[in-house]
């Protein structure tokens, strides 16, 4: 497991994994064949900008 040095490093780690995780989520709904999974992972996709928007206000408060 990777070491952090700092809080900022933590955050960006948790940043960037939110905005993999939306990009997969994209990809799957568009991917998928049934129009309720794709909203199901539309909406999983939004939660993900909802998080990463929260850490980037996290991190905003450290600077």
């Amino acid at each position: 497991m990777k070491k952090f040095r700092s809080v900022d490093e933590v955050l960006d780690f948790a940043i960037n994994r939110e905005i993999d995780a939306q990009k997969f989520y994209m990809e799957l709904a568009d991917f998928v064949e049934k129009p309720e999974m794709a909203k199901v992972l539309s909406d999983l996709a939004s939660e993900e900008v909802e998080h990463k928007e929260k850490l980037e206000a996290v991190k905003s408060l450290s600077e």
